[in-house]
C-alpha cells in the first residue's frame, strides 16, 4: 500500500516537473489570414509581388500571398513577439522587400525569409 503511494506520488512530481516548463513559454499562433495591401511593386523572398490588395495566409513556417484566390508567391516565414502590444496590422517593406507582418492587437509578428 504504501509502495503505490510513493508510486503516485512520483508520477505527479514527474507530470509536473514536465508540464510547468510547457505552459510557462509563449505559444505562437499556428495561423493567421489577413488582407493586406502593397503599395507598389515588391519582393518577397525573392517572389515578385505587384502593387495591390493581397490575402496573407499563414499556416505554421508557410505563408501565401493570393490574389483573386491564385496564390501569387509562397515563401517560408517565421513567427516573432514583438516587445509590446502593437496598434494595428502593417506590412513593411524595405528596399522593395516586404520583410515582416505585424498583427495588430497582439505581439504577433511574421518574418519573412529574405
Amino acid at each position: 500500500m504504501v509502495s503505490h503511494k510513493l508510486v503516485r506520488a512520483g508520477f505527479v512530481l514527474l507530470l509536473a516537473s514536465v508540464s510547468i516548463p510547457l505552459l510557462s513559454q509563449p505559444q505562437a499562433a499556428s495561423s493567421l489570414k489577413k488582407s493586406v495591401s502593397v503599395a507598389s511593386d515588391a519582393t518577397v523572398a525573392g517572389k515578385a509581388l505587384k502593387a495591390g490588395d493581397y490575402t496573407l495566409v499563414v499556416k505554421g513556417t508557410d505563408a501565401k500571398f493570393e490574389q483573386d484566390g491564385k496564390v501569387v508567391a509562397d515563401v517560408t516565414c517565421t513567427w516573432d513577439s514583438a516587445p509590446s502590444r502593437l496598434d494595428y496590422d502593417s506590412l513593411l517593406v524595405s528596399d522593395s522587400k516586404v520583410v515582416q507582418f505585424q498583427e495588430g492587437g497582439t505581439t504577433t509578428e511574421i518574418d519573412f525569409g529574405q
